[in-house]
């Protein structure tokens, strides 16, 4: 019996989303850890940084799942991939309006626009290995145990 391969846009999506896992993780502790240090550690900023690092941690943790071919990996990536890209979509909303009123009043703060740009472009980048797991999926599928 011949070993079947797994489907090369689930490799790629496998090895993106543990590449972000490994930015997340560091990024959301430092958050934490240098706002508790300023003493601005409120609720909200605990939730945040503790839901990106837990999020982050599946976007290690799931991969090798995925790599060995297991479809809850599949699916569980896919739900964590949508999740990160509601968050990162939502605060891409509200700094769109908070920008857009700001313009309306006459008042144009630039400082806001590298945040929109930087927030859009990590919306994209979530959005590719979630593309390519749904795209993928019916190949997957197929080989998947």
């Amino acid at each position: 019996m011949e070993k079947v391969s797994l489907p090369t846009k689930t490799k790629i999506a496998g090895l993106m989303m543990i590449i972000f896992g490994i930015v997340i993780v560091p990024f959301s502790l430092i958050f934490f850890f240098g706002m508790a240090g300023l003493g601005y550690l409120s609720g909200e900023i605990y939730g945040y940084s503790m839901l990106f690092g837990l999020l982050g941690l599946f976007l290690i943790i799931l991969p090798p799942f995925l790599f060995k071919m297991k479809r809850w990996a599949c699916w569980f990536s896919g739900i964590i991939l949508t999740i990160l890209v509601i968050i990162f979509l939502q605060y891409f909303i509200w700094l769109l309006l908070h920008y857009s009123e700001a313009i309306d009043k006459g008042r144009v703060y630039l400082e806001n626009l590298p945040f929109l740009i930087g927030v859009f472009v990590i919306i994209i980048l979530f959005l590719v290995p979630l593309l390519l797991l749904l795209l993928d999926r019916k190949n997957f599928f197929k080989v998947a145990t």
